[in-house]
């Protein structure tokens, strides 16, 4: 049966940290943590695990929850589309490698594995191996990294993200809410504090007005 064009290699990015930096022809304009593939709507499923608090022990799912969390999603992006299932393996592979994961202290990655499922096979055990890339599929890779540049630096994500000026400018006005916040709860614990003060004070007086009144 011949293997149909349906696969795509997928990144999750943190919109909070910049990264700036091009790995296999690819560009990433923030910090990527997970480089996935599958079809359909597989892109989505880490996020909707999220959602549902399944994050225990499992450092990609934390991160995506730590990102909504504070009020914004990961950056959702199709780096290569309409592809075969090797190539897929192959280029999720090359990307993963080239990245570095982190629980090998070798970059932001949060890949347990080193792309083409839980088994990685190389050498001649692999089914891409000594293949290339077709001349389509390395045309798409380079159309998805010039989307970048012919959209003014903005990406075209799955998801679409936050403007890195509106997420500086959200946290900005946050942090001001909540300094306002902290002087009203400050002030008010002051006034409070003022008014038992006078409280105690009348009684005392009282107090002392009775002591002198009975002697």
């Amino acid at each position: 049966m011949e293997e149909t064009n349906e696969c795509y290699v997928y990144v999750y990015m943190n919109p909070f940290k910049k990264y700036d930096k091009t790995h296999c022809g690819i560009y990433f304009e923030f910090e990527p943590f997970y480089i996935g593939m599958g079809k359909n709507k597989r892109y989505l499923s880490h996020l909707r695990e999220a959602k549902k608090q399944m994050c225990q022990h499992n450092h990609k799912l934390h991160s995506i929850k730590t990102i909504l969390d504070k009020g914004c999603e990961p950056i959702i992006k199709i780096l290569v589309a309409n592809i075969i299932r090797e190539e897929a393996e192959n280029i999720e592979t090359k990307l993963i490698n080239c990245i570095g994961r982190k629980h090998l202290d070798e970059g932001p990655l949060t890949n347990l594995a080193d792309g083409g499922g839980s088994l990685v096979l190389r050498g001649s055990a692999n089914g891409f191996y000594g293949k290339t890339h077709s001349k389509d599929t390395i045309h798409k890779i380079r159309e998805a990294n010039k989307l970048f540049y012919k959209n003014g630096g903005k990406h075209i994500s799955v998801s679409e993200p936050e403007r890195w000026e509106d997420i500086c400018k959200r946290q900005s006005e946050t942090k001001q809410l909540k300094n306002k916040d902290k002087r009203k709860a400050k002030i008010k614990a002051k006034e409070e504090y003022r008014k038992e003060r006078l409280k105690i004070m009348e009684i005392q007086k009282a107090e002392t007005k009775i002591r002198n009144m009975s002697e």
